[in-house]
């Protein structure tokens, strides 16, 4: 993993209207978030750094190459060690949540944090996500919705369990309004429609 100082100076923490995005550095004190999420989705991927992240009274240990999601209305504590973390993290505001949650709904059931080891391409993807939300004004962010569902969808390897689960990709494609038939929609999840 090669994260340089000054990608990091480079890329501002930014937010518009509730949306953000940012890579974010802790270098002195702990740092300790305790509240109830009630205003936006956060996906943070760690990929330096240590710490705890608490959620229905379970504790999950943060770890460089692990995820951790916050949801809105949920109850949580997030400490974080001050060891010069590096954190790359994307925050939807609470009003598109379920909209969010329409396209992707398994981010309901997946647990707040996750294994997911330093990959170049999704590194990449999130700098793209990020120069794409930095070049649009904030009546133009609903142009990034769609880069912003794709990176979650790979970051939360929901993307990857999709293509092993066709009977979920199925259910997907019924729930869309779409004009696909159910044959259609059987030969794209790879099944047979006649059986």
């Amino acid at each position: 993993m090669d994260i340089t100082r000054q990608f990091i100076e480079q890329k501002k923490n930014l937010g518009k209207i509730g949306f953000g995005c940012g890579i974010g550095t802790i270098v002195e004190a702990p740092a300790y978030t305790n509240r109830s999420q009630k205003y936006n989705f956060v996906i943070t991927w760690i990929l330096k750094g240590s710490g705890k992240y608490t959620e229905d009274g379970q504790v999950y240990s943060l770890h460089d190459g692990c995820v951790c999601m916050r949801r809105p209305d949920r109850d949580y504590r997030l400490e974080l060690a001050p060891e010069g973390g590096v954190r790359p993290y994307l925050a939807i505001p609470q009003s598109i949540y379920p909209a969010l949650t329409c396209l992707i709904p398994e981010l309901e059931s997946l647990p707040p944090v996750w294994e997911m080891p330093y990959n170049d391409a999704f590194l990449d993807e999130f700098i793209s996500l990020y120069d794409r939300i930095d070049a649009l004004s904030s009546l133009e962010l609903y142009n990034a919705f769609p880069a912003m569902v794709h990176y979650i969808l790979r970051i939360s390897g929901i993307e990857k369990s999709r293509a092993h689960n066709p009977l979920l990709h199925g259910r997907i494609l019924l729930e869309e309004k779409t004009s696909l038939s159910v044959a259609e929609i059987a030969e794209r999840c790879g099944m047979n429609y006649n059986t």
